[in-house]
């Protein structure tokens, strides 16, 4: 889990600067931190690793929202280890969908910038995210809901990510992504 920590103690420490700076992006409601959809690209935008920013958002918002919607016994344990963003939609309340990130990009939308969707960011965010909560269910006891978390993430990555350029998420096989490591 050192990998996704580190990713997300990069976050934590944007979040400062930016705050230090009287620039506020992203709001707090008790230990969560609330991104609106229209704060997002300037948040990635000002971050020293662009890329990686985006990758890590889109893959930490679709992992913390599909704990958050479908096991909720465990949820509040999930975050004393991963306290992923969340990414308010802009439009009404609740949450709005991890597409965000890569949406406004393969459209050819540049209202926000131009800092490209880098599909191998990706994916290896992807990797390391993916296997750090997999090891998280194994150490907490939760081979049960492992399983169903990996179909879940299955289902979510075939179904949100579908039309987006090169089907990188989509595509990813996690029979194909234990083999090559080890696992």
């Amino acid at each position: 889990m050192n990998k996704t920590q580190k990713l997300l103690k990069t976050f934590y420490m944007q979040v400062d600067e930016l705050k230090l700076k009287k620039i506020n992006l992203v709001g707090f409601h008790g230990d969560e931190a609330w991104m609106c959809q229209c704060t997002s690209e300037r948040f990635i935008r000002r971050a020293k690793n662009p890329i990686e920013m985006r990758s890590l958002l889109l893959i930490g918002v679709l992992i913390d929202q599909v704990i958050y919607s479908h096991f909720s016994e465990i949820y509040d344990d999930f975050r004393m280890t991963f306290k992923y963003p969340k990414l308010g939609s802009h439009g009404g309340g609740g949450c709005a969908s991890p597409n965000w990130f890569v949406d406004n990009k393969s459209t050819g939308n540049r209202v926000f910038g131009d800092i490209k969707v880098d599909w191998s960011s990706i994916r290896d965010v992807y990797e390391i995210l993916f296997f750090e909560t997999r090891s998280w269910f194994l150490e907490n006891n939760q081979a049960e809901s492992l399983q169903k978390f990996e179909r879940l993430m299955k289902v979510e990555t075939d179904s949100t990510f579908i039309d987006f350029p090169d089907r990188v998420i989509s595509s990813i096989n996690t029979d194909e992504l234990f083999l090559r490591n080890n696992l």
